[in-house]
């Protein structure tokens, strides 16, 4: 099974900045659109990715 190289990373660094992404997540108070910003950011980031690999595909 081959596992793409961006997707390890992302893995790896997840693993790594969970615990400092979940503290950031559940400090409240400051801002209510923290979790959106973070979700958008992730989809955005999806989207990049899986637009940059059509276009190399062809």
């Amino acid at each position: 099974m081959y596992i793409d190289r961006l997707v390890l990373l992302f893995i790896i660094g997840a693993y790594v900045l969970s615990p400092a992404l979940m503290q950031w997540w559940i400090d409240g108070g400051v801002v209510w659109y923290r979790p959106f910003l973070f979700w958008s950011m992730l989809i955005a980031i999806t989207y990049w990715i899986a637009r940059s690999r059509d276009l190399d595909g062809f």
